[in-house]
């Protein structure tokens, strides 16, 4: 099924993902809205999951004020 640019701009605007992003994720759910969303769900979970088992070793904070 092809996947209009309005199906992909609403998407955007309701997740604020890249539109290459919603654009494949409405391509592998036939253009299915509903089920587009709750799959950038269950693919931002596995993301975020990921992402907090990291820890921050190095770096330094800063700040200047004139």
């Amino acid at each position: 099924m092809n996947v209009t640019a309005e199906q992909i701009k609403e998407l955007r605007q309701q997740t604020g993902l890249s539109m290459m992003n919603c654009k494949s994720t409405l391509t592998e759910t036939n253009g299915d809205m509903e089920k587009a969303i709750e799959l950038l769900r269950k693919k931002g979970e596995i993301k975020a999951a990921s992402r907090s088992d990291r820890t921050t070793g190095q770096g330094v904070v800063t700040s200047y004020i004139h």
